[in-house]
């Protein structure tokens, strides 16, 4: 027989590759027995070309030899295998699945790559959590704990607490500058919180949550202590008034001094109230009412553990 003569021809390294490969090839055939002809011998093919790529080339034809031997064909030449089949191109769908696979197993730096290239691809969408108040302020509001919270109307009225918070303010501190311009109370000006606010609305980590805390803390301070002093500043300058002007006072300077030649005291109080009242005018009772309510706002203000007057 023509095959009993090729195998005593035939080198025993090509026989034990032909056998090796002939298992493959089986197991090859039965994994795909549903598959039409055309697709098994494709893979079959692909799996012989693949395997004889690691055979010298003088000696391939050898080893095909040896691997006909294993598949003994009828008189009739065997019918050349067709080209392997083009793979399919994948669907969008299955590109995405592959990528998460990939993405999955890559190491961190280029998970990070991925990641960062998605974003700016416009691919990357973050989905924002619910927002949230702490316990304390919900209960101020009147919510429960597990109420949950209108996301846009929690932006439109942060929004709106914004802009009154920048208004008061600029408008706290501007009437403080005006009304103690010497005063050791201080703050940096409203713009450069407006632009330190907006730093930390974008994210910027050299702006820490509690430089932010601490504007707003020294605005609170200075509003209450403020509008508390304008409620104090009319006891202060009546305190002010009576210390100079009241009519027992002014009688009991005048009997501790000298009677002169005018021995009624009635008109001798009243002389001594008109010669004061020569200095009672509009900025001198400005400037005491101003004393007075600076002199509330320095003391409050110096007691930060106070959150109330």
């Amino acid at each position: 027989m023509k095959s009993d003569r090729i195998s005593k021809l035939v080198a025993p390294e090509a026989l034990e590759w032909a056998a090796r490969l002939a298992a493959r090839l089986r197991v090859v055939q039965a994994s795909f027995n549903d598959q039409s002809p055309e697709t098994r011998s494709g893979y079959l093919l692909e799996e012989i070309q693949r395997e004889i790529k690691a055979v010298p080339e003088s000696e391939r034809g050898d080893f095909l030899d040896a691997l006909s031997l294993l598949f003994p064909t009828v008189d009739a030449a065997p019918a050349p295998l067709p080209p392997p089949a083009e793979p399919a191109p994948l669907s969008t769908i299955e590109l995405v699945d592959a990528l998460i696979e990939k993405f999955q197993g890559a190491p961190a730096e280029e998970r990070s790559l991925i990641h960062d290239r998605l974003r700016a691809a416009g691919l990357l969408v973050t989905v924002p959590d619910a927002p949230t108040i702490p316990a304390e302020l919900r209960g101020k509001l009147g919510l429960r704990p597990e109420e949950p919270l209108d996301p846009e109307r929690y932006r439109q009225l942060f929004a709106t607490l914004a802009e009154l918070v920048l208004t008061l303010d600029h408008v706290i501190w501007s009437i403080w500058r005006k009304l103690a311009p010497k005063s050791a109370v201080k703050r940096e000006s409203t713009d450069q919180f407006r632009l330190l606010l907006g730093r930390y609305l974008q994210g910027d980590r050299e702006v820490a949550s509690y430089q932010i805390a601490q504007f707003l803390e020294r605005t609170r301070q200075l509003t209450v202590a403020l509008v508390s002093g304008f409620g104090s500043a009319g006891e202060a300058f009546a305190r002010w008034y009576l210390s100079s002007y009241a009519p027992q006072k002014i009688r009991n300077s005048l009997e501790a001094g000298s009677h002169g030649f005018l021995a009624n005291v009635e008109q001798r109080c009243w002389r001594r109230y008109v010669e004061l009242a020569e200095g009672l005018n509009g900025p001198l009772i400005e400037e005491q009412l101003a004393n007075g309510v600076v002199s509330y706002v320095e003391e409050l203000v110096a007691k930060p553990d106070v959150r109330k007057p």
